[in-house]
This record gives C-alpha cells, sequence and structure tokens, in this order.
C-alpha cells in the first residue's frame, strides 16, 4: 500500500503555508533529514500560524487584477510544492509518534488547515484568478507556459465546480468534507490504538513454532499472552492445530474496534450526500471519474469478469482444503465440518505446503534473517534502476527510532543503449551533494560484510560503465560531468514492530521531488513502514519469503517516489491514477519467486549457507498454490468496498447493512465464510478511508497490467538493468504526467493483455476458466 498524505485541501491548489522553513521542520544542509522533535503543542502552534498564512496568501492571489503564469499560476504551483512536504512531515508523526496525545494532534492537523480553507471559499470564489489565466491562456492572450503547468492548470478547474454551485451549496458541501475527514481521523485512531491481547497456554499454542511462541509475553506458568496484531495472530491462524483456538483467536482479532462500524456507517452517508452535491448519483461515480477504470459499471463489470473465469479454479482449491482439513479432524477424533471457515483456511493452506511440496515455512525463513536480507534487497533496487543506494553513518542519522535505517539514493546518468526508452536522457539536475563524505567506505549496507556486497564483483551485470563512478568511496566529491550521478533523494526504512507504531505495510511519501523555482531538482523523502518480527536476545529476525515479497512491494513504492522528476509535486511519483498505483510495486514481486533470486540473496543466520537448491525449487513451485482463492479474497473484499459506494438513492442507502454486506459478501464471493458467527472485520479496514474508497478492485486491476509488465520484460531476462531502466525512465520518472494506459503500451510494444495473469491463476489447475481468450486486451476486456 502507498500512501501520499498530501492532498489538495480545495480546488485552489492547495493553499495553506507559505513557502518558508518552519522552526522544527527546516531541513539541515548536511543530509537533507527532518528534526523529529514536534510534540502536540509545536504541532498546534504550527497550525495556527499556517492557517494564517494561508489566508494571506489566498488574498494576494485574489487581489491579482491580470492573473499571469508568472503571477498566479507559478507562485501557486511553488507553494504547492512546498507545502506538501510540510504537510507530510507533521502528518506523519500520527504513525510513530510515542504518545498518544501527539499522534493525535497529528492525525487532526490536515483537517484544521482544510477546515479553513474550505471556510474562506465559501464567501469568495477562490478559483477565479486561474480562470481567467486559464481563458487568456487558450485565447492566445497569455503566452504558452510549459506543457507541465498548463495540464497542472486545466487539472485544478476540471474539478473546480465552485462556480456551477450555489454558495449554500458549497457552504454544506464543505461541512460534508469537515465532517468526513473528522471521522476517518477517528476511524484510524481507533485502529491505531488498538492494545489487545488473548491469553492462550502452551497446548493450546500446539503446532505454532517455538521462535514465534518466543515472541509472546509470558504471562503465568505455562500461559503466554499474544497480541491481537497481525504479527502475532497470524502465528496463530497459521501454525495452532486446534481450531477452536484459531476461531477464538480470529474472532478476537477480527472484533476489535466495534465502535468504527458506526463510523463507517456516517461516513458513508456523508461521501454519499457530499457527491450528489457535484451531481454524482453515487460516490464511487465521483471518485473514479479521475481514475483508469473512469465508471463504477467498469469496475463492476471488471470485478464480474474476473470471479466469473477464476471461481471454478477456485471451487477446486478450496474443496481440496476442505478435504485436508476433514482428514485432520479424523486423526484427531473429532467430527468432520462441511465447510472450510475464515480460520482455517491458512493453517490448512500451510499444511498442504509442506505436506505435498515440502515447503516448511519455519525452515525456509532461517535462509531470510532480516539483517542480512535487507541490505540484499536494496542491492536489487541497484541493479534494476541504475541507482545507487548509500547508508547514512550513525552520526548523522538521527530519526524518529533508533531502529530506523536512513539511506540515500542516487540515481546514475549513462549514456543511452538500444534498446532502452527514448525518454531516458542525460541530466545534471543538481550538484552531487557534499555529504557524500558522511557515508560508508565500504558497501553502506552492510560495512562489514566484505566481498559479498562489494558494488564492482563479478554480479554488476557486466556493465563498462560502472567503474566510472564510485559513490560508496567517502572522498568521491563528482567529476562535474552531465554523467554524474544524481541524488534522488532519502529512504528510511522503518520495518520492525514495536509498540505505538503503525502496524501495517505503507510507503509513505513524507516530501515529493519537484524542480523548484532555480530548475534544482529538490529531493525526495519517503518512509517504509512495516512489523517484521524484531530481533530477541536469542533469536535472530527471521522474515518468511512471503513477508520480503511484501517488503520489497513496499520498496517498490518508496523508489516510484524516489526516482520522479516531474516539476510538481502534483504529478510526482506515484501521485497517479489508484487504480495504477500499485502496478509498479506488484512487477517487483515477480523476483521474489524467482529461484535464482531467492538463492541469491539467502543468508542462513547460522552459518551463512544458500538455501539448497530442492528446498527453493519446492517453494518456487508452490508460489501460485491456491491462487485462484486467494485472488477471490481480494475480490471479496473489492466487491465490498462497491456494495458500499453505490447506493443511488436514500432508500438504498437506509437499507444498507454494512456488517451483513460484509459478512455475506465473503461467503458468496470467497467461498469461505464464518458458519453462523459474523465478525466486524471491516472496522479494521483502514484502506476505506485512506483513499482506496471505491478504488479497493485496483490490487486485482493493476496486477492483470503487472504480471503483463513481469512476464514481457523480466522473466527469465538474465540482464534486468536494461528493461528496469525502461521501466523507471518510462513510468517512475513521468509520475502522472500522462494517462498510464500511454506508459502500458509504449513499455511493452503493444496494448496490455490479460494472459500473463490468467496464468498465475490457473497453470496449477486441469480447469481452464473459460471465457479468457489467449491474446484478451486488458483495455477491452475489463
Amino acid at each position: 500500500m502507498r500512501w501520499s498524505k498530501y492532498s489538495l485541501i480545495t480546488s485552489v491548489v492547495a493553499i495553506v503555508a507559505a513557502a518558508t522553513e518552519y522552526n522544527g521542520l527546516s531541513r539541515r544542509p548536511s543530509n537533507g533529514d527532518i528534526r523529529w522533535d514536534l510534540d502536540a503543542d509545536k504541532i498546534e502552534a504550527l497550525s495556527v500560524k499556517m492557517i494564517q498564512e494561508e489566508v494571506d496568501f489566498v488574498k494576494s492571489m485574489l487581489a491579482v487584477e491580470n492573473p499571469t503564469v508568472d503571477n498566479v499560476l507559478i507562485p501557486t504551483i511553488d507553494r504547492d510544492n512546498h507545502l506538501s512536504s510540510k504537510i507530510n512531515e507533521i502528518d506523519f508523526y500520527q504513525y510513530i509518534a510515542n504518545d498518544e496525545v501527539t499522534r493525535t494532534v497529528a492525525s487532526q492537523f490536515k483537517q484544521k488547515l482544510k477546515k479553513s480553507d474550505l471556510e474562506f471559499g465559501v464567501t469568495e470564489d477562490l478559483n477565479k484568478p486561474y480562470r481567467v489565466l486559464l481563458e487568456k491562456l487558450r485565447s492566445g492572450e497569455e503566452p504558452a507556459t510549459d506543457p507541465e503547468y498548463m495540464k497542472y492548470l486545466e487539472d485544478m478547474m476540471k474539478d473546480a465546480n465552485r462556480t456551477a454551485m450555489s454558495v449554500e451549496d458549497f457552504s454544506l458541501a464543505a461541512n460534508i468534507l469537515d465532517e468526513i475527514d473528522a471521522l476517518e481521523i477517528e476511524f484510524n485512531k481507533n485502529v491505531n490504538n488498538l492494545q489487545g491481547d488473548i491469553i492462550l497456554s502452551a497446548k493450546e499454542l500446539e503446532g505454532v513454532p517455538q521462535s514465534s511462541i518466543d515472541v509472546f509475553q509470558k504471562a503465568y506458568d505455562e500461559h503466554y499472552r499474544v497480541k491481537l496484531d497481525a504479527s502475532q495472530i497470524f502465528q496463530i491462524l497459521r501454525y495452532a492445530r486446534n481450531n477452536t483456538v484459531r476461531k477464538t483467536v480470529s474472532l478476537a482479532f477480527y472484533d476489535q474496534a466495534p465502535e468504527n462500524e458506526e463510523v463507517l456507517k456516517k461516513i458513508v452517508k456523508l461521501r454519499y450526500e457530499h457527491a450528489k452535491l457535484y451531481g454524482y448519483n453515487t460516490h464511487a461515480e465521483y471518485v473514479l471519474r479521475n481514475r483508469m477504470a473512469k465508471t463504477q459499471k467498469t469496475v463492476i463489470d471488471f470485478m464480474y469478469d474476473v470471479e466469473d473465469k477464476i471461481k471454478p479454479v477456485a471451487e477446486k482449491e478450496i474443496a481440496h482444503l476442505l478435504e485436508l482439513k476433514n482428514a485432520d479432524l479424523r486423526e484427531q477424533g473429532l467430527p468432520e465440518e462441511p465447510e472450510l471457515y475464515n480460520w482455517d483456511y491458512d493453517y490448512y493452506h500451510t499444511a498442504m505446503l509442506q505436506k505435498e511440496f515440502q515447503v516448511d515455512q519455519v525452515a525456509l525463513a532461517e535462509y531470510f534473517p532480516t539483517k542480512k536480507i535487507v541490505p540484499k534487497l536494496l542491492r536489487l533496487f541497484e541493479k534494476l534502476y541504475d541507482v545507487a543506494v548509500v547508508q547514512l553513518t550513525p552520526e548523522f542519522d538521527d530519526a524518529w527510532h533508533p531502529d530506523v535505517m536512513q539511506f540515500a539514493v542516487y540515481q546514475y546518468n549513462r549514456k543511452p543503449k538500444n534498446g532502452q526508452s527514448k525518454r531516458e536522457e542525460t541530466e545534471d539536475m543538481s550538484d552531487f551533494p557534499s555529504e557524500i563524505t558522511l557515508l560508508y567506505e565500504t558497501h553502506p549496507l552492510d560495512p562489514n560484510a566484505g566481498k559479498e556486497y562489494d558494488h564492482d564483483d563479478e554480479d554488476s551485470d557486466g556493465d563498462e560503465d560502472d567503474e566510472q563512478v564510485n559513490v560508496y568511496d567517502e572522498n568521491y566529491q563528482g567529476t562535474g560531468k552531465a554523467t554524474d550521478p544524481t541524488f534522488m533523494g532519502y529512504l528510511c526504512l522503518d520495518i520492525y514492530a514495536r509498540e505505538n507504531k503503525f502496524s501495517q505495510a505503507a510507503a509513505l511519501e513524507i516530501g515529493a521531488a519537484f524542480q523548484s523555482l532555480k530548475g534544482n531538482r529538490v529531493p525526495a523523502y519517503v518512509s517504509v513502514l512495516c512489523s517484521v518480527p524484531p530481533e530477541l536476545e536469542n533469536s535472530p529476525s527471521l522474515i518468511t519469503p512471503q513477508l520480503m515479497s511484501m517488503l520489497f512491494h513496499e520498496l517498490g513504492h518508496g523508489f516510484h517516489i524516489l526516482l520522479s522528476k516531474t516539476k510538481t509535486v502534483k504529478y510526482s511519483g506515484s501521485h497517479v491514477p489508484v487504480d495504477f498505483i500499485e502496478c509498479p510495486s506488484q512487477v517487483l514481486e515477480g523476483f521474489m519467486s524467482s529461484p535464482k533470486v531467492l538463492k541469491s540473496i539467502s543468508h542462513h543466520y547460522k552459518d551463512a549457507s544458500k538455501i539448497p537448491d530442492e528446498m527453493v525449487e519446492n517453494f518456487s513451485r508452490s508460489l501460485n498454490v491456491n491462487a485462484a482463492s486467494n485472488a477471490l479474497r481480494q475480490l471479496y473484499a473489492a466487491n465490498f468496498d462497491m456494495e458500499i459506494h453505490i447506493p443511488e438513492n436514500q432508500q438504498e442507502l437506509d437499507d444498507l447493512d454494512i456488517k451483513s454486506a460484509w459478512n455475506l459478501l465473503e461467503k458468496d464471493v470467497s467461498l469461505i465464510g464464518n458458519g453462523d458467527t459474523w465478525n466486524n472485520g471491516f472496522s479494521q479496514f483502514t484502506h476505506m478511508v485512506q483513499g482506496y474508497d471505491a478504488g479497493y478492485y485496483s490490487y486485482i486491476w493493476s496486477l492483470v497490467y503487472a504480471r503483463d509488465i513481469f512476464k514481457t520484460l523480466f522473466d527469465g531476462v538474465e540482464n534486468i538493468k536494461e528493461n528496469g531502466v525502461k521501466l523507471r525512465d518510462i513510468v517512475l520518472k513521468n509520475g502522472g504526467l500522462e494517462n498510464p494506459m500511454v506508459y502500458l503500451t509504449e513499455l511493452l510494444g503493444r496494448a496490455p493483455s490479460s494472459d500473463a495473469f490468467l496464468a498465475l491463476i490457473t497453470q496449477r489447475s486441469s480447469i481452464n476458466a473459460s471465457g479468457f481468450s489467449s491474446g484478451d486486451q486488458v483495455v477491452n476486456t475489463f
């Protein structure tokens, strides 16, 4: 999941704060890092100052009698560019601050700024100077401006419906948005503050690996306190043999934050009312207007189409898991059961992998200790995107927590080669930073690792340009040539689970890259959050290949933000339609299924040995096991999302029962239910309040494209850098400047196809999902 925590405050392009440095937020010249010393009082003071500066700037724009590019558009874009990081820096505290008061105040920060802007917009036509300017540009009265700036202005006006609304309706819409913001904050807060647990005996933990039990807190005697968070609960759901224990734990986990049922009901109602004010029949119609899918009919047809074609495969998968379940129950002397339940799936899926594919998840994890694997994952990005990732030395690494690792990212600017994208070019957008002298002189990711991490080793892709520069040499100062590496920004990894930290995986944009008024590229700043089990006194931190794939996915979002080269934040990096955001990261997941890649990065925590061929081959064979049923679980969540966002009238809204929809759709779509026991899993479905409302279908939608890209550009390819740079320069570099379909067609050299996605789902089944004909074009099929 990728989030940009900044969004347009209103259609007037987020005119909220002056592009000045605030006390406690200024970037240090040594490494561009942020001072992580804000508390609730400082954030409150900043909000007061920024609100006043907002009002002052808006008034200055409205006072312009003859709007031009120079006196209206460029100042607004510059303000927008700088503002995004100011808001994101503060907003980030709600995910990482140790004390609840600071987290709460930080979560309310954006709402205060937005509320002030909306209130001011009730009495003033904030878009007037921009509308006048657009008319002058289109008529030729104002000289043509930069194409990206023109797109910026046109997109701003495309969403500016203020002139079509009465003052009363605009005031009502502003109040509704304010209410929605407050409720979304409340929903997130209720999830972020969950601290529930359950006590289980050693007997009840039968089957759970000892390494997992070691993480649980000892309660008393032979009893353990298991936290009701994903990192611990899913150890129970995957390994605990007692199905009553799994059911109890599952229900306890999914029934947390029950107050969010009422919160979500209110949000859905208000979203419907807001969409109606802007002339749309449903909230889904309103939000889909700027996405690839465009209409809710397209989305619904897409979901039904995929469901119909993979359900026959999933039915066979579920039936086989049910056979395994009943065989296990008979072995325990228990009666058979007619269904596979929610709390059964992960356990019998894991058991199937071990029994039929000889895949032992615990044994696999021993070859992937976190401290060794993280550097190697970053090394893959270096090879793929032709970049260098350099860790900051500890004395300058003053992040918000000692566990956080900070890296500087540089992009090489090499001469184009045959086959590379026509978009690739050499450029010198910024001087090579002087802080290079602060970096490790050996490979920065693991200074004690020796030759294994040497960037001039035999694993350097044979690129003769590799020896031209060495950013890992602490004495390197750049050559002054256009081919010198470009400093792209900072990557912060906060990947270990801990108290009071956001527990889900996400890449958070703290500062997007953009071009300053002086023409220099302002670097990006991104943080990747995960909940990898931390290292304990007697056991190292180990990650399974699945968890590693998730981390690689989130790092992909991070590099999408870092490697952007747009002039404006509005189109920077992953500021793309929601139904395309996941695609670049989903492409990368393909590398985590490669036996060659897995073997090359493996490193047993005891003796540094590589994973045995047989073990990695077994794992590779098992990767797409139950792929259809896994896809149905995603489609179930997507169906729920659309179900609550497509009521067209008040009666349909009144008839909507969120809890019923959540539980009935689970059985109907995913083929797995909760028997006669319903849960409140939607109360932790934070995607619904974090920008994925009427957008969860995006995970499957973009996976169709991602599988096609990986199969075409990387599957079986020895030198991944050539096509990696192509992906970098067509997609990552250009962010949201063009329709994603333009990128896909240029990248693939043809229209996208669904073949690779179909193969992923059906390759292990004798069933051919009829209706998916070979060569179907995604744009037409879905």
